[in-house]
């Protein structure tokens, strides 16, 4: 969905339908008709008066959460018509606002039909958010929100793929691309390197599955940083439990447990769009956990990078040792961090 931002009077655009955020039903000019549809001030409350070209959604209060569930609701009603074209007034619109519209409006049109067999072939839909004065301020906050909203959505895609198509190496792949797409740098490593430098908790992880592990370390770095921050994501591409097998039920949407590292590749993604005064890594080990006749063992005595020893007790319990050996691997590599934060799906 095309989403603008314009200065103009909202009754000079020309649109196929008018989106009205509300939360006081008496501020409605629709209000009989609304009562008699028992329409309620609360959140996700949302009716489409089609005759009158009219979205009505409710918003409890006038914080982030509350705006940013009204237009999510208000777009996926949006889209499940045949209009084209939606204009939404914001002509008294905060800072923080604009934000929630914003963001809400990327978020809540987001779709992911990628393995359907019929596509909708609707025409492409268009929002213009009108404003009183498009100020740089209010562009910049729209241009930030936009570039938020897209890495939020890069991670879905990436989450939402399925795992014969979404692998270590597919995953590092999409790394260099995000990289290169924002100027920054780079470095994947394989299993050779985690063998040398005895990363062997993650390898052991990842040994009985066709495809190779990779360690993947993204790094944003500006000039004059105020601080130092590493971002550890847990990028298990599947995760079947490995020899302490997960039951069948269990197993169904394990290609999720991705997420923390999908997480970590778009953040690094947005902070370098965004030009954030911080310097930034991303550290991803992406591993698949399978069976095989080579896979690590429930009674294994792993060592980690650190040298630390590890009893493997089940190997459903991958998420930590893939985590352990990166988390090493970020102190052993960069030096005076300030800040560690670990993305994982537990």
């Amino acid at each position: 969905m095309k989403i603008r931002l314009i200065e103009k009077s909202i009754k000079k655009i020309k649109t196929d339908i008018e989106i009205i955020l509300l939360n006081d039903i008496d501020d409605a000019e629709d209000r009989k008709l609304l009562e008699n549809l028992d329409f309620k001030a609360v959140d996700e409350s949302c009716v489409l008066l089609g005759d009158l070209k009219k979205i009505y959604v409710a918003y409890e209060d006038e914080s982030y959460d509350s705006f940013a569930i009204a237009i999510a609701t208000g777009i996926k009603k949006f889209q499940s018509t045949n209009f084209t074209s939606a204009k939404l007034n914001l002509v008294d619109c905060k800072n923080e606002q604009l934000k929630a519209i914003v963001e809400g409006s990327f978020l809540g049109a987001y779709t992911f039909d990628n393995y359907k067999s019929k596509k909708d072939n609707k025409n492409k839909q268009e929002l213009n958010i009108v404003v009183k004065e498009k100020t740089k301020e209010l562009e910049a906050i729209f241009e930030s929100s936009k570039i938020i909203s897209k890495a939020v959505n890069k991670t879905r895609d990436m989450v939402n793929t399925a795992p014969a198509d979404f692998y270590p190496a597919v995953m590092a792949d999409l790394a260099k691309e995000l990289a290169l797409d924002c100027g920054i740098d780079c470095k994947v490593y394989g299993e050779r390197y985690l063998e040398k430098n005895d990363m062997n908790a993650m390898h052991s992880v990842g040994i009985a599955s066709i495809h190779e592990s990779k360690l993947i370390h993204l790094t944003y770095k500006p000039a004059n940083a105020k601080k130092k921050i590493v971002l550890v994501g847990k990028g298990l591409t599947y995760d079947s439990g490995g020899l302490s097998l997960k039951p069948a039920d269990y197993m169904v949407t394990m290609k999720s447990d991705k997420s923390g590292g999908c997480a970590v590749l778009s953040t690094l993604w947005a902070i370098a769009k965004l030009g954030l005064p911080y310097e930034v890594h991303g550290i991803v080990g992406a591993v698949e956990n399978m069976i095989g006749g080579d896979a690590y063992k429930p009674d294994d005595i792993l060592r980690a990078k650190n040298g630390k020893t590890i009893e493997v007790r089940n190997t459903d319990a991958e998420g930590r040792l893939v985590l352990a050996d990166c988390l090493c691997y970020a102190q052993d590599e960069i030096e005076d961090i300030d800040y560690i934060f670990d993305y994982a799906t537990l």
